[in-house]
């Protein structure tokens, strides 16, 4: 379903944040460090947004499945 395959990216962008830090971590070109440290920026605020919006779904699934065993079924 489309909320496992936005969990699967977030689990990728976690996966480069990683391997950036790394690289990070090795590089001594200040230029370098800056474009990497931006990329590890952005990657994580998207992953949040991500992260976000999973659980936004997550909730508003769980909230109408609560609602609909409520109801009286017509």
């Amino acid at each position: 379903d489309v909320l496992d395959g936005i969990q699967d990216e977030i689990v990728a962008n976690n996966v480069r944040v990683e391997i950036l830090n790394r690289a990070l971590a090795q590089v001594t070109d200040e230029d370098v460090k800056a474009i990497l440290s931006e990329q590890i920026a952005t990657l994580q605020q998207e992953t949040t947004q991500l992260q976000s919006f999973v659980g936004s779904q997550l909730n508003t699934s769980s909230l109408l499945s609560w609602l609909s065993a409520l109801l009286p079924k017509f």
